[in-house]
């Protein structure tokens, strides 16, 4: 099983699209996918499974009230991919303090040890928009299970900056022993063609950073899901090649 988690604590960046249209390209190849949604705002919740309200959520399963593959439930993609959801609720938010405590951090890793025969090929963790306990939860799990860590990021100085935060997160994760989370590199996200962008993706490219895995564009707003398929396809197949079979 194959761990992925989608992080950056600037907002924005678009975390939730990364993590969503790599699920649809895995899935539509037929592998087996497991999304863990860990942000409160339930924004890939939503894109899955609009207006499905499954119980238990992922607040359950990190209260200890239940197994996180008591809390998959299928979801089909109107345009037929079919991907296993943990949904968010806006109450996680509430656990920070209770992750933060003793060995709260490590209630993630256990879940999904104990699950792991039940959450199939690739299981794809998306991430809060801040570094505090949900997220580093997820860094260590990922750390745990032998997973990747992918950052979305703008090429602007506010978004590449949260590089070298999740950079010092990881470093700290790898504090406990046999965590060893990979950065597996960057995906620059909104490109538009100025000289902003242009500077920061020079940066980016640069042995400063981890390795640019992709660009895409931002083409005069929001791109329809067509194209966002079209963009994050390539991307999907090089971040399988990239981290080896099954």
């Amino acid at each position: 099983m194959k761990t992925f988690l989608i992080a950056n604590n600037k907002g924005g960046v678009g975390k939730t699209p990364v993590a969503y249209y790599l699920a649809l390209r895995w899935a539509a190849q037929g592998k087996r996918v497991s999304v863990i949604d860990l942000d409160g705002q339930c924004n890939l919740s939503d894109m899955i499974a609009p207006g499905q309200c499954s119980q238990p959520t992922i607040v359950d399963v990190l209260s200890n009230r239940a197994g996180l593959d008591d809390a998959l439930t299928g979801a089909l993609i109107s345009t037929g991919e079919r991907i296993s959801l943990v949904r968010a609720t806006p109450d996680l938010y509430d656990l920070e303090t209770e992750l933060s405590s003793g060995l709260g951090v490590m209630r993630l890793a256990t879940a999904l040890r104990k699950a792991a025969g039940s959450l199939g090929d690739v299981v794809i963790l998306d991430t809060p928009p801040d570094l505090k306990a949900m997220t580093l939860s997820g860094i260590i799990a990922t750390g745990l299970l032998g997973g990747w860590v992918i950052v979305p990021a703008r090429p602007d100085a506010h978004s590449v900056g949260g590089i070298k935060s999740i950079q010092s997160r990881i470093n700290d994760a790898k504090q406990i022993p046999g965590c060893l989370p990979v950065l597996l590199g960057v995906v620059a996200t909104q490109v538009r063609a100025t000289n902003i962008h242009r500077q920061w993706l020079s940066a980016l490219r640069s042995p400063l950073y981890p390795p640019l895995l992709a660009e895409t564009l931002l083409r005069g707003g929001e791109l329809v899901d067509y194209e966002l398929r079209k963009a994050y396809s390539p991307i999907a197949d090089l971040i399988w090649t990239m981290t080896g079979d099954v």
